[in-house]
């Protein structure tokens, strides 16, 4: 296993060697191949001194880490997952959802509680049966895009493994094919490609993460609710998804329940919002300023019903808008056809905004629309648990005739 602190643990044994480990060499045993480096192919070789960590070194300039930690994470999940394929063994994506309790906790009153979440459990190699690094893709407009592997199903169905070191995927990739975006910041992080496991948590939502991706219920092979603590307060029934086994039925999962929130100084109605017309072609309005408070997804459905904007309002925003980052008062300006703004706060390095649909058939995601302080627009999904901003639109309906009455989604 190559430690933290080891930059070059991996290399190729021979020119179209497999992907080794320095750990598992000795001077004897490499003293019969050559290696080279998974980035520049130029030979490299192991370093087996007393006193400083094994590793390999390059035979002259030594190439970036970074792209040579993008090319070991490329080539070993290749061999990885194709590893599988030949043994029939499982390459499992592992997905964490926090489970709240539905009732105001006297420990945790008008907070998240996280003392549950589900998993569940996904079979990559039932659904994928072929892969490959870096290979051109056709899309329907008949642009190309080039995704770092390329897993594909008998009947066409494609999953984009997108490696991350430095840059994260660019917007308009993660728009075109369904994802799971890898972070990988040291040779530790290959671990998880090593144990056939990729594990995406809400504790830590940069590691692994997904767009434009939904699993049917069909292909969870397991599912689990785990308890990490109980409120010592508070020792009434609470009420969570009943765990998920794979069977010939499969019932209906009961919605998440909805957080508690403070919302009593909330006057933050559509009748007492300022509505700005940005000329957009639609004619929808969007509200000049957030709701007072973040809120969980169920509530902000509930609260706010039929005006928060949907996927397509938000594409609308993006499309037709020009956007801008003011780094002075923190805000991402966007202004209209007509010439007129609105402005998001982003005193962080991103902000999250509530759409009105659940990405997924089991109701644990919401979708959301998220701005950077890169000026980075994506439109992507968020655990109904977790909170978010909330922006409300109003729709004007075209009429044809005298009537012109704005009427609310």
């Amino acid at each position: 296993m190559a430690r933290d602190n080891v930059q070059y643990g991996y290399a190729l044994e021979d020119t179209q060697g497999k992907v080794v480990d320095i750990d598992i060499l000795t001077r004897e045993s490499s003293s019969t191949h050559k290696y080279y480096c998974p980035h520049c192919h130029s030979e490299m070789y192991p370093t087996f001194g007393p006193k400083q960590e094994h590793h390999f070194r390059h035979n002259g300039t030594q190439c970036q880490h970074d792209n040579y930690l993008h090319s070991v994470a490329e080539r070993m999940f290749q061999e990885e997952y194709l590893k599988c394929l030949e043994n029939n063994e499982p390459f499992i994506l592992e997905l964490h959802s926090h489970v709240a309790c539905d009732r105001n906790c006297t420990e945790k009153k008008n907070r998240i509680c996280t003392s549950f979440h589900n998993t569940s459990c996904i079979d990559l190699t039932k659904i994928y049966t072929n892969v490959k690094l870096e290979t051109n893709v056709s899309l329907e407009d008949g642009r190309f895009r080039r995704p770092d592997i390329l897993l594909s199903s008998e009947d066409g169905e494609q999953l984009w493994i997108e490696i991350w070191v430095k840059h994260e995927t660019k917007e308009e990739k993660r728009n075109d094919g369904h994802i799971i975006e890898l972070k990988i910041t040291t040779e530790k992080d290959l671990e998880q490609i090593k144990s056939h496991k990729l594990t995406k948590t809400t504790d830590n939502e940069l590691a692994i993460r997904l767009f434009n991706v939904e699993f049917g219920e069909d292909c969870v092979i397991s599912s689990t609710t785990h308890n990490f603590n109980t409120c010592t307060k508070f020792r009434e029934i609470i009420q969570f998804h009943k765990p998920y086994a794979k069977s010939s039925y499969y019932p209906k999962r009961p919605p998440k329940p909805i957080i508690d929130v403070d919302l009593s100084d909330d006057d933050f109605t559509p009748d007492t919002i300022e509505w700005i017309d940005l000329g957009l072609p639609s004619g929808t309005l969007w509200a000049k300023e957030d709701s007072k408070s973040p809120l969980p997804f169920n509530m902000a459905r509930n609260r706010y019903s039929l005006c928060l904007p949907s996927r397509s309002h938000a594409q609308e925003l993006k499309e037709c808008c020009k956007r801008s980052w003011d780094s002075r008062t923190n805000r991402v300006q966007f202004i209209g056809p007509n010439g007129n703004s609105i402005y998001f706060h982003c005193k962080e390095k991103n902000v999250s905004y509530w759409l009105k649909d659940y990405e997924d058939r089991w109701r644990e995601f919401g979708q959301c629309f998220h701005l950077g302080q890169d000026n980075s627009f994506y439109i992507n999904d968020k655990d109904v648990t977790s909170l978010a901003s909330v922006r409300l639109i109003k729709s004007c309906v075209k009429q044809t005739s005298n009537m012109t009455e704005p009427t609310l989604f």
